[in-house]
């Protein structure tokens, strides 16, 4: 049976499509053997625009809790991209005031949801990362398995059409920075 990634990270701007998008891409294009991709962004399209209901919210939760119990694994998008032009700074100070400004890396808080929950049932978590400067909290790189820098680590990870022998797959471990 064909092996099922489910795909989390946020899709609320174009900055975050586009990531979306490239990681929807690179699983079409590698090996027609290999996995295939849960997409909620796919499987629960809602126009711009479009007013979520109590009823729609309650439909995409279950469909997606569902989906998350038949996965064999999850990528999780932690780089949480801004709308060009914006970013989230965090004040630095010190005893004597006001230091500078550094970014502040916010994860999307479903995606940090759906990571709780593949990690509670014991599924293979890898952080899909294109930033490899971007500090991560401690929790959200201590439950992965691994790290794919990029759309050609993700296609090379992808190819051989397996899953389960992760060691074999060169992935790197956490080695950044913590928040």
């Amino acid at each position: 049976m064909r092996k099922q990634i489910y795909i989390a990270g946020p899709f609320f701007n174009p900055a975050q499509i586009k990531i979306i998008d490239e990681i929807e891409t690179v699983f079409r294009s590698a090996n027609v053997h290999g996995p295939s991709a849960f997409s909620p962004r796919l499987a629960n399209p809602t126009a711009e625009g479009t007013k979520i209901t109590s009823e729609l919210a309650k439909k995409i939760f279950w469909e997606n809790v569902e989906s998350i119990r038949e996965c064999d694994a999850l990528i999780a998008v932690l780089d949480y991209a801004f709308p060009v032009g914006q970013r989230l700074m965090l004040s630095k100070r010190s005893p004597e005031g006001f230091v500078g400004l550094d970014p502040l890396n916010l994860p999307d808080s479903g995606t940090v949801w759906e990571m709780g929950m593949a990690f509670a049932l014991d599924k293979p978590i890898f952080i899909y990362q294109q930033n490899e400067s971007q500090k991560q909290n401690i929790m959200l790189t201590q439950c992965v398995d691994g790290v794919i820098q990029g759309k050609e680590a993700l296609w090379l990870f992808l190819k051989d059409g397996t899953i389960g022998d992760y060691s074999t797959k060169n992935l790197k471990k956490w080695k950044g920075e913590y928040e």
